[in-house]
């Protein structure tokens, strides 16, 4: 059995807004790479007016890996009908999490301009292993 979220030493939590056109090149989301890292959650909200595409990809020593890519309704996290999106349980490739060791991060890309001044943010949730 495999690394779970029961063996990790201590939580690691990040929280990352980005606006305007800051995905259209991709942007880490992880900075873990110091560390041996598991990955639980990405969750994601956005109080846009319209919908987001985000392309996932991992990156080890830099080259990048595309996970996949996942819908995000418009106002999704800003009411109970329209709940924050986890970007982990969207990718079936992911299982339950992420494991990092010495190296490697999330880094996510929407080649859309967020509206405005409307933001969306990507809060990793995780822990030292």
């Amino acid at each position: 059995m495999g690394v779970s979220i029961f063996d990790e030493k201590a939580a690691i939590v990040t929280g990352t807004n980005f606006a305007g056109a800051a995905l259209a090149t991709p942007q880490t989301i992880t900075p873990f790479a110091q560390w041996n890292m598991r990955l639980d959650k990405l969750i994601v909200s956005s109080n846009d007016v319209i919908a987001h595409e985000l392309t996932l990809e991992v990156r080890n020593d830099g080259a990048p890996a595309i996970v996949g890519t996942v819908h995000i309704p418009a106002g999704a996290g800003y009411s109970a009908a329209n709940p924050a999106i986890d970007l982990i349980t969207q990718l079936p490739v992911l299982g339950d999490g992420l494991n990092f060791y010495n190296g490697g991060a999330f880094w996510v890309s929407d080649p859309v301009a967020i509206t405005l001044t409307f933001h969306i943010t990507i809060l990793s949730v995780g822990g030292l292993i």
